[in-house]
């Protein structure tokens, strides 16, 4: 999606709630297994329905990756939809910036238009929080959804 039409829908009316606040938790992997997709939500999303990995890294440290074309960026502690819509349109974060999820991290993210094209359905705007990593790589995020049409 191009910047113009997303900004137009990130200025737009407030988001219908999708889903509310619910929690995940995945082990990071390091071929990809446990990736998310944001829009349903689900762990194990496959190749072509994924919106963030969390995957090994190669000192030990995992990394929350995203997809090609999610837009993501920092965002306050129980962030709004409006808020996060506000975040990403003032955000110049790009869609391969990976994060280390320390606990209180809080994100808001614009899911993979790539998805979304295949499966005819707009990007999704979510709120994810860490809200705990333990010391076997296990990672639970608290996720909400919002429609950006």
């Amino acid at each position: 999606m191009s910047k113009p039409k997303l900004r137009k829908r990130l200025l737009g009316a407030l988001p219908a709630q999708v889903y509310p606040a619910q929690d995940l938790v995945v082990t990071a992997s390091c071929n990809g297994q446990n990736a998310a997709d944001l829009d349903i939500p689900t762990i194990g999303a496959g190749t072509f329905h994924w919106d963030v990995d969390y995957r090994c890294g190669g000192t030990g440290t995992a990394k929350l990756m995203f997809a090609n074309n999610t837009r993501h960026a920092a965002a306050p502690d129980g962030a709004t939809a409006e808020q996060c819509a506000d975040v990403l349109r003032r955000s110049g974060v790009g869609d391969d910036q990976a994060v280390i999820p320390l606990s209180g991290v809080v994100l808001c993210v614009q899911t993979t238009t790539d998805a979304s094209e295949r499966d005819e359905r707009p990007p999704r705007l979510v709120r994810l929080a860490v809200t705990s990593v333990d010391d076997n790589e296990q990672l639970t995020i608290n996720v909400e959804a919002w429609e950006l049409d």
